[in-house]
């Protein structure tokens, strides 16, 4: 109730005595140019690529060849690790999975291989956040409903069907395909607008206030299923670890 009559509270004080635009594109205190080129820097995201590499591929060994008992640390990397250091990572940084994505690096490499263009796509991408939504919606229910879901057979099918969809959707729509119906890119990309860290119009790197990122997100094709799946997600997950909802499931006569 606490939360509640807080969060009303905040929604009528910035509706009365917020009524004039406040954020601009130009606010932000300038970080030092040391700081910003090393934010810029090739290097940067080439170290940062290849660490997530070598954590993936150490993943996959530990989940194809690893026991099926709590030693393994797939289960961490996936519901710890990817899921909720992904998010503190994005609020902290920015949108860093798109930078880190594996998926992503993999099929830029494949199609580097294959000397072809980038932007290769076998049809356009018309969809929005739809299947970014479905794919959060799916990991929401895993992670919190899902019955074994920290067994390593149910892992494998899980990672695998995971990764087949993924390229197959690069492979049909192309790199359109991990900017908007990839379930992590959108959930990183969302959330890092919460970073402080953010180019201002100009583009330099500032340090800026959370409602600057908000302020620029744009309406597009399943960003309210997309934002709704990810509230209710949290949501749900704090009432599963509250006493009182534990003692309503428990005790209801619904299945």
């Amino acid at each position: 109730m606490a939360a509640l009559a807080a969060l009303l509270i905040s929604f009528v004080a910035i509706s009365t005595l917020w009524r004039e635009p406040r954020l601009r594109a130009s606010d932000g205190i300038p970080l030092p140019a040391p700081v910003a080129a090393v934010l810029d820097s090739r290097w940067l995201r080439l170290v940062a690529r290849l660490l997530a590499a070598l954590l993936t591929v150490w993943t996959l060994v530990a989940l194809v060849l690893g026991p099926d008992s709590a030693r393994n640390p797939v289960p961490h990397v996936v519901y710890v690790w990817l899921w909720v250091g992904l998010a503190f990572a994005s609020m902290l940084l920015g949108p860093v999975w798109r930078v880190i994505n594996p998926l992503r690096a993999l099929h830029a490499g494949l199609l580097r291989l294959a000397r072809v263009s980038p932007d290769l796509a076998a049809l356009p991408y018309r969809w929005g956040l739809w299947p970014a939504a479905v794919g959060l919606g799916t990991f929401t229910w895993v992670e919190l409903v899902a019955e074994d879901n920290t067994s390593l057979g149910f892992l494998r099918v899980l990672v695998a069907a995971f990764i087949a969809l993924s390229l197959l959707g690069a492979a049909v729509f192309g790199r359109a395909w991990f900017e908007q119906g990839d379930p992590f890119e959108s959930w990183s990309r969302l959330l890092g607008l919460l970073s402080p860290l953010g180019r201002r119009d100009d583009g330099r790197w500032v340090l800026r206030t959370p409602l600057h990122g908000v302020n620029g997100l744009r309406g597009q094709r399943g960003l309210v299923p997309t934002v709704a799946v990810m509230l209710g997600g949290t949501a749900y997950d704090g009432f599963s670890a509250n006493l009182s909802w534990a003692t309503f499931v428990q005790t209801s006569s619904v299945p």
